[in-house]
């Protein structure tokens, strides 16, 4: 299974999101503070990134090009997530250069489902 960096500012959703990964075999790790996130990407090497696209104090696409800087972080495979699907949303998402992106609805046992789903393609598993 795959190993998985969470990174939101929401303490719960990561909570929920981390029980329920784990619960299906992955190891997950999360970060609050976006700021940290370049710190933990090197501590855990997770396969995948679960990122959250607004934050504070760095917002998400800034959040990844940090990441992408990161030897090896380039080839990281980076799933950006959004409570928001506008198209404004999703461009900015793919003008950062995520590899792909999950709505976070609020049935979180589709999100996570979608996350898993979306981790198959990326990841070839």
């Amino acid at each position: 299974m795959a190993t998985i960096l969470i990174i939101d500012d929401d303490e719960t959703l990561c909570m929920l999101l981390q029980m329920m990964l784990e619960s299906c075999g992955h190891t997950v790790h999360f970060v609050l503070d976006s700021r940290d996130a370049v710190a933990r990407l090197q501590a855990h090497s997770p396969d995948i990134v679960l990122l959250d696209t607004f934050m504070h104090p760095i917002d998400g696409p800034d959040t990844l090009t940090a990441l992408r800087a990161v030897p090896g972080g380039a080839e990281m495979p980076v799933i950006m997530m959004s409570g928001s699907d506008d198209p404004d949303t999703r461009a900015r998402i793919e003008r950062a250069g995520a590899n792909a992106f999950v709505y976070k609805s609020m049935d979180l046992e589709k999100t996570v489902q979608e996350i898993v789903e979306t981790m198959k393609t990326l990841l070839g598993k």
